[in-house]
């Protein structure tokens, strides 16, 4: 073998070694946490234009509560989902990641 050849093979045994994983993402739910304590403000507006609506003078702002709480549940509800690496479990910013920052795994989903 000449030293050309042995480099060139070498060089393609590290090139196909570096190359990265196929991975997945998975959307996982949080019980407790950021999504959770919006989701139960928007509980307790709820109920408070349900107390407010009881009242002759106090409908107008029973409604923005009510409003302001479905609201505020939608918005809870979706900041429960998280985006995260099967292979390392890293939080990943959306999914639209294409490659995991931290073990380098390529997407596939």
């Amino acid at each position: 073998m000449q030293p050309n050849e042995s480099q060139n093979q070498s060089a393609a045994d590290l090139s196909s070694q570096q190359q990265p994983a196929n991975g997945r993402k998975i959307k996982k739910g949080e019980f407790i946490g950021v999504g959770a304590a919006i989701q139960a403000f928007g509980i307790v507006s709820i109920i408070l234009g349900f107390v407010f609506g009881e009242k002759a003078s106090g409908s107008d702002y029973a409604l923005v509560c009510i409003i302001l709480g479905v609201l505020l549940l939608i918005i809870g509800g979706r900041m429960a989902f998280k985006w995260i690496c099967f292979n390392c479990g890293n939080k990943i910013s959306g999914k639209e990641v294409k490659i995991c920052p931290v073990c380098h795994c390529n997407f596939t989903d």
